[in-house]
């Protein structure tokens, strides 16, 4: 899958994989417009509390999906790029998950090795770059925010990730931003964001305000909540409207023009959005 001269006339691609909490994703980049290959996404189930070699299993089996579909169809690059949640060595590829409550098999591990050992047919590098900061970069690239001055991002999914920019340039220090741009460093009276505004935070929110000592899944009560549920409504708005309330100030300090919100959450967006605003 290397770039020859019987190759040169496909169109160019890049393998990227986005790596969250519950799955991975990967999919084709098409170069130079940087936009997702339409028929190409492949998804896998991730258990964040499984085994160092089940979690890259299941990474490489996706990419590999995705390959597989390419063949004849596209010149790929033999260097992948990947969206990785922290705290990781975003350089040298290897896991720094220590006490936050996912992926503890690979804290210290070589995520880089691992990968490049179960796909050494197709690839030989992997760059890695924050999830948060790839999910704005490309909105900043081909999505929402095309060339915008100074914009923010969020997602939302197991946690809250952040990300702000500049002038095409990620800003992760100074007065304007939060501690190293990570918005899941701030507290909320005191208490520490995630512990307010988080898969962990909403459902524990539900079982309180419901009664209910079932412990469901994010998507479930954003799902009772839109049927009328008053518990759910209340364990997806309240915690979401406590965000907006933190994000509110360094929107404002930072100047930006426009907030996008990404991740798996957004898609009850017509739950997320009322409260966030």
């Amino acid at each position: 899958m290397t770039s020859s001269a019987a190759s040169s006339s496909l169109p160019q691609a890049i393998l990227a994989f986005d790596i969250g909490g519950t799955h991975v994703s990967a999919a084709l980049v098409e170069l130079p417009s940087w936009l997702v290959v339409s028929d190409s996404e492949r998804r896998r189930d991730l258990d964040a509390h499984g085994s160092a070699d089940a979690i890259l299993d299941a990474i490489a089996a996706c990419g590999h999906a995705v390959l597989t579909q390419a063949l004849g169809r596209f010149d790929v690059s033999k260097v992948s790029g990947c969206a990785m949640p922290g705290p990781f060595d975003y350089d040298n590829g290897i896991g720094h998950f220590e006490g936050v409550n996912k992926f503890e098999s690979l804290n210290g591990c070589d995520v880089r090795t691992g990968l490049l050992d179960r796909l050494a047919a197709h690839l030989d590098g992997i760059t890695f770059l924050n999830d948060a900061d790839s999910f704005l970069l490309g909105e900043w690239v081909s999505g929402a925010v095309v060339g915008a001055d100074r914009v923010a991002g969020i997602t939302l999914g197991t946690g809250i990730g952040s990300a702000f920019m500049a002038d095409g340039k990620l800003v992760g220090s100074g007065p304007d931003v939060p501690p190293f741009g990570e918005v899941h460093l701030l507290s909320i009276k005191g208490v520490p964001l995630e512990d307010v505004v988080s898969r962990k935070a909403v459902r524990v929110l539900y079982t309180q305000v419901s009664g209910t000592s079932e412990l469901i899944d994010v998507q479930r009560i954003c799902d009772l909540a839109r049927a009328g549920d008053p518990a759910a409504d209340q364990a997806v708005r309240e915690p979401y409207s406590q965000l907006g309330a933190a994000l509110v100030e360094w929107l404002i300090r930072f100047g930006a023009s426009a907030l996008v919100v990404g991740g798996s959450i957004s898609k009850s967006w017509y739950l997320v959005g009322a409260a966030l605003s």
